[in-house]
């Protein structure tokens, strides 16, 4: 997911290890790779960006375990720290948010 013209949120994969790493991607004279600290880490975690939410300045991903257990999750655009983490269902059925 491009956040502006010199940052990205990205997912990369490790296929001879079997692991995923959701980081922020920097563009520049050197591109850069730096995991997210605002999220705590697991190999056996992958984050599905969603959308970044212009009015409410909030970016939303799908967090799904090899367990099964899924989750909303929003991190603030500035920051990139989180917000919210809201256990969902059906993670492959959602796209988008609606918030009243």
């Amino acid at each position: 997911m491009v956040l502006d013209n010199s940052r990205a949120l990205h997912t990369v994969y490790d296929s001879t290890n079997e692991i995923y790493c959701f980081g922020l991607l920097r563009f520049g004279e050197n591109v850069e790779f730096k995991e997210l600290s605002s999220i705590e880490w697991k190999e056996d975690v992958v984050y599905r960006p969603l959308y970044y939410d212009i009015e409410s300045n909030e970016i939303y991903l799908i967090q799904m375990e090899k367990t099964g257990d899924s989750y909303l999750v929003t991190l603030s655009y500035d920051s990139l720290k989180l917000k919210n983490r809201i256990p969902i269902r059906y993670p492959h059925l959602l796209d988008f948010i609606i918030k009243k």
